[in-house]
């Protein structure tokens, strides 16, 4: 794990360190409330039952189950503090990586592909809480009690002690080696994960297309390899971290033989009791628990370790947005663009544009396909800011303007409507606070939907499925509109909306808005002429130039 990314999750305990570190301590008292057990023991066999006092062992027996219970007790408060400590920072961190995702550049998540911007947030967040919770609740408090045992097993004999940690070495230098293999296995099946992940969704989206061209064979073959790459490394994954356990529980096996071997032969020779010897084996015993934990745990801190580098290396490399400014507006939507140049890479596509929106105008921006048109849209939407020249939103500078709530005050209704997968009335309420059904309702009815919408089993209730599947292309455009409309926006932008509506709707839905006490700037884009009655002015645009 590298240093950054630590110090980025470490901030996200800020305001509950107090609470982690006590249900650190708490975690580690867990463990050293069992620390006097094997010294319990050795006095039952060496004092009570050796001498025959009864009553000293029944004491010592409370004892013992007294801490074990006291263990248990403990280690259940432990949990209960560090899952709200730990619970609590990964809400912070998802937050965070949902607040950096919205501040993404346009640029940046329509050149990745969704499902990879999902697995690191969904996935990567995940594993980040299951490794944090390994080293919390186990790693640490298994570290602490092994150091512990130790310093109890030195005081009982230091021989025995010696042997035990000779072994030391060998079980540290095959976890290193053994870990460093089970470390790249890990990378190696999270990113065939997420690349079967990615397939599948790919595969839903297009399911249609799959059974238009009769390619669910094609699809199951090139599903079925995704899938045999994921078994495989999945497999290996297994296979290393079972392997790595073994190693290390059967290296701790060796070790308590080698102690039973020669406590067996110091207690035969008379240099220790019977008692002490199976004290410090109890005390022995008492220390494979936690090796053999932190071998099982270990992979999950590292997995989480890996996943923090990658979301971290995500959220630090996102392109914000091009604008900044933090100035408020009573927009009137007048815009205005002076002599604008823009291109996605070193080609134009955009040349010395120039382009009046005022209030009460319908401006038509006419165009081929390929033109621009939807360019000019980005821009006046500020998804992108001008390589040369200058937008103003009612005559000041974009670089000055507070972008998302100027863009509040807008309404957009793209090429491809964007709707998701909840009841009509969520989708034309979306991202406005305080709407109510009248609100809905009359926008539906400007927007040429409140006939369709009344004959739905439920009305403005209904679900319409993610994308609103449920629906024809023009009554999900119809939706869209109103959506831009319901808020009474000072500007309304209509991309393409001959892709689902025709002239005659498009006419109707024109002159209701013209007609709307505020008089809206309505920006209407197309590449067909038919839409030309509905203009008040009209501005060509030919590769990626106003033609005068």
């Amino acid at each position: 794990m590298n240093r950054p990314a630590l110090s980025f999750y470490l901030a996200e305990f800020r305001g509950r360190r107090a609470k982690l570190a006590l249900g650190v301590a708490l975690a580690i008292l867990r463990s050293l409330v069992l620390l006097p057990v094997p010294l319990l023991v050795a006095v039952a066999i060496d004092q009570a039952i050796g001498q025959g006092r009864t009553s000293l062992l029944a004491a010592v027996g409370a004892g013992i189950v007294a801490l074990t219970i006291s263990s248990g007790l403990v280690g259940v408060a432990a949990s209960a503090v560090l899952a709200e400590v730990t619970m609590g920072a990964q809400a912070e961190l998802r937050r965070a990586a949902v607040a950096a995702l919205l501040r993404m550049a346009r640029a940046r998540y329509h050149g990745t592909e969704d499902s990879v911007l999902h697995d690191h947030v969904l996935q990567e967040t995940r594993r980040i809480e299951q490794g944090t919770e390994a080293l919390l609740q186990d790693f640490l408090p298994s570290v602490v009690l092994v150091v512990g045992v130790t310093f109890v097993l030195v005081a009982m004999n230091p021989i025995l002690t010696a042997v035990t940690l000779a072994f030391v070495p060998v079980i540290y230098l095959a976890s290193h080696r053994l870990g460093r293999v089970v470390d790249e296995r890990i990378d190696r099946d999270n990113a065939n994960f997420e690349r079967f992940s990615r397939s599948i969704l790919s595969m839903l989206r297009a399911m249609d297309l799959i059974r238009i061209q009769g390619a669910e064979a094609v699809e199951q073959t090139r599903q079925d390899a995704a899938i045999d790459a994921l078994r495989e490394t999945s497999r290996r994954r297994s296979v290393g971290i079972a392997i790595w356990i073994a190693t290390q529980q059967n290296l701790v096996a060796l070790a308590g033989l080698s102690v039973l071997i020669v406590g067996g032969l110091l207690t035969i020779e008379g240099a220790m009791s019977l008692g002490d010897l199976i004290a410090f084996y109890a005390a022995f015993a008492l220390l494979r628990g936690p090796l053999s934990l932190l071998a099982d745990r270990m992979p999950f801190v590292l997995e989480g370790a890996r996943s923090l580098d990658h979301l971290h290396g995500l959220l630090t490399s996102i392109e914000e947005r091009p604008y900044r400014g933090s100035r408020s507006l009573a927009f009137t939507g007048r815009v205005q663009l002076d002599g604008v140049w823009f291109g996605y890479d070193e080609t134009p596509v955009l040349e010395d544009v120039d382009l009046l929106l005022e209030p009460g105008v319908v401006t038509g921006l006419v165009g081929p396909n390929g033109s621009g048109k939807s360019t000019i849209v980005n821009l006046i939407v500020g998804f992108y800011r001008p390589h040369k020249g200058t937008l103003r939103a009612d005559g000041v500078p974009y670089e000055e303007v507070d972008i998302v709530g100027l863009r509040h005050q807008m309404g957009v209704v793209p090429q491809q409507p964007l709707l998701h997968g909840g009841t009509v009335f969520e989708n034309v309420a979306y991202g406005r606070d305080g709407l109510g059904v009248e609100d809905v309702e009359a926008a539906l009815e400007l927007a040429e939907a409140a006939e369709f919408v009344a004959q739905l089993p439920d009305g403005l209730h209904t679900p319409i499925g993610e994308d609103g599947v449920f629906l024809s292309g023009g009554q999900r455009q119809r939706l869209a509109i109103a959506r831009a409309i319901v808020h009474r926006p000072p500007l309304l932008i209509l991309d393409e909306p001959t892709n689902h509506l025709d002239r005659h709707t498009i006419g109707v839905v024109v002159d209701r808005l013209r007609d709307l006490p505020h008089r809206p700037a309505i920006l209407l884009v197309s590449h067909r002429t038919e839409v030309l009655d509905a203009m008040d002015v009209r501005i060509d645009l030919l590769d990626g130039r106003i033609q005068r």
